[in-house]
């Protein structure tokens, strides 16, 4: 039966396997929401909540808080680039004039609008961070620089706001829970290794 392998095509089909886990999730712009295709979830735009607290956003019909983890992987794809150094006081910011991080920071803000516009276009959201404290997102662009602030231990605390709105700060909604799925690397590698296994069996039965 192994005979009958064509290691050609076992090779092949390696080979496709493995370029395949190279290509990135999308964030695709559905109007006033945004998919991440490869969680799932689909982002309320920030313009949709501002000037709403954080926890009256969070009673809009058919939409819930995203979680700190779905709000940093969300980042993660959008901005890339972000790195961010750490204040004395806690608080993660970044500024830059590389051309890199100023398209990812214009993409964004054609996908979720800005709080505030002008001089300055800029899009803040308010978050629970990973210890429960209301905190902040931003974005912000001028002509030939930005300013990103937000991250994992950010501590710029924003709790007196939890039920007062701001008229320039949004909130993080999302409609759907995380498709919770093996990481394709990893699955990828396994299932390759399983074919090279065959390959290397039909082979020595050749």
């Amino acid at each position: 039966m192994l005979r009958s392998i064509n290691v050609k095509s076992l090779s092949l089909a390696v080979s496709t396997l493995v370029l395949s886990t190279s290509v990135n999730a999308a964030l695709i712009d559905n109007g006033i929401l945004t998919l991440d295709d490869e969680t799932g979830l689909q982002w309320l735009d920030t313009t949709e909540t501002i000037g709403m607290s954080y926890n009256d956003a969070g009673t809009l019909e058919g939409y819930r808080h995203a979680t700190f983890r779905e709000i940093e992987d969300m980042m993660s794809k959008a901005l890339p680039s972000y790195s961010p150094i750490t204040t004395s006081d806690g608080q993660k910011y970044m500024n830059s004039s590389d051309s890199a991080i100023i398209a990812e920071v214009d993409a964004y803000h054609l996908l979720f609008g800005f709080t505030t516009s002008g001089f300055t276009n800029r899009a803040s959201n308010f978050y629970l961070n990973e210890n429960g404290m209301l905190t902040n997102w931003n974005a912000s662009r001028w002509d030939t620089s930005i300013q990103i602030n937000g991250g994992p231990g950010n501590s710029n605390d924003f709790s007196s706001l939890l039920n007062s709105g701001s008229s320039s700060y949004g909130t993080f909604l999302v409609v759907g829970e995380s498709v919770s799925a093996v990481p394709v690397p990893a699955a990828a590698w396994l299932f390759g290794s399983g074919l090279i296994g065959l390959i290397g069996l039909a082979r020595r039965k050749a």
